[in-house]
């Protein structure tokens, strides 16, 4: 059976049912992951002239309405960056649950890769790209998270059901990306051996042709 947008894996489907009882039974999900990365999403949305955005697994989306506070931001995420508009989706949240539509300038993707099964990341990855004019923002942890399902089919399994080392990582966004090039694509992984930021870009060379490039830092923390 071949997998994609259209036919998801069951373990996507029970999965997303599984994510449901987390929102629905626990505090989860609140968009903690997002609140370190504030300064440096302002620096990406503001070098990239970034007006729309897509937070595609926004979880509870906290960051984007009074709720803040309990993130321990001084405003609105949206007001912290000087964003027009803004969408919110997360396929396991009742309230955000609508697919999104049309292109955003930017598109945000924290703490949702590793809670994809392995088999279904290709053809989401993709569909994120599809959804940015000019940028995408992808935060993924390597090791295992500290929750683990309490009941169903995945339960006593850690909430991160995939756990990858970032070259690996790395190795699968090239791939998908290259096949367009045309979105700065910004990787931000954090795991047992810290913190390390990359960003996938075009350039244009002397002779006038397109290449790819890539810059990257290891950050403290």
């Amino acid at each position: 059976m071949i997998v994609d947008k259209a036919n998801p894996s069951q373990d996507y489907k029970d999965l997303i049912n599984s994510y449901k009882e987390l929102h629905k039974n626990t505090g989860a999900f609140k968009g903690i992951s997002l609140r370190p990365l504030v300064p440096s999403l302002h620096k990406i949305i503001k070098n990239n002239n970034c007006k729309t955005l897509l937070d595609y697994g926004c979880g509870k989306g906290c960051a984007y309405d009074d709720r803040h506070r309990e993130l321990g931001l001084a405003d609105t995420v949206q007001n912290l960056w000087g964003i027009d508009s803004y969408t919110l989706y997360d396929p396991a949240y009742p309230q955000f649950d609508k697919i999104p539509t049309g292109k955003h300038d930017i598109v945000l993707c924290t703490d949702v890769m590793e809670h994809i099964p392995e088999q279904d990341l290709d053809w989401v990855i993709q569909k994120i790209l599809n959804y940015a004019n000019k940028a995408v923002f992808f935060s993924i942890c390597t090791m295992d998270a500290v929750k683990t399902f309490q009941e169903g089919k995945f339960k006593g399994k850690n909430v991160h059901v995939t756990v990858k080392e970032k070259e690996w990582w790395l190795d699968k966004f090239s791939k998908i990306w290259g096949k367009q090039k045309t979105l700065k694509v910004y990787l931000y992984f954090s795991g047992k051996d810290g913190n390390f930021a990359i960003c996938l870009k075009k350039r244009r060379d002397k002779d006038g042709t397109n290449s790819t490039d890539s810059t990257s830092n290891k950050t403290a923390g």
